[in-house]
């Protein structure tokens, strides 16, 4: 129950992201019913990524407490857990605005 609150919170981000990015895809294709497909698989995928990222001591510390074992460490598992959902938000509204001005 450590971290229940982050865990929720990428839960929720990877939730959101996916529903701009399904919207952003139902845009642009023009095909309806892709907000909850989207955003059902989104929180998938980031719940996948973040059970491979907290395997490694390393990876569970930096995620759960913020502990940095030395200061140059770099865990690229937990920088795609928070920093894909971001691109994936830039890419939704992307591909929003795409689709207004095509169709």
């Amino acid at each position: 129950m450590k971290g229940l609150g982050r865990i929720l919170s990428v839960a929720i981000l990877w939730a959101v992201t996916g529903t701009i990015a399904g919207w952003g895809l139902q845009t642009f294709i023009g095909v309806d019913g892709l907000l909850l497909s989207c955003g059902s698989l989104n929180v998938a995928i980031g719940m996948a990524l973040l059970q491979i990222t907290t395997l490694s001591e390393e990876g569970r510390n930096l995620f759960y407490e913020g502990k940095k074992p030395y200061e140059d460490y770099l865990n690229l598992g937990v920088v795609l857990v928070w920093g894909f959902p971001v691109l994936l938000t830039f890419l939704g509204v992307l591909w929003w605005i795409v689709g207004k001005f095509t169709s």
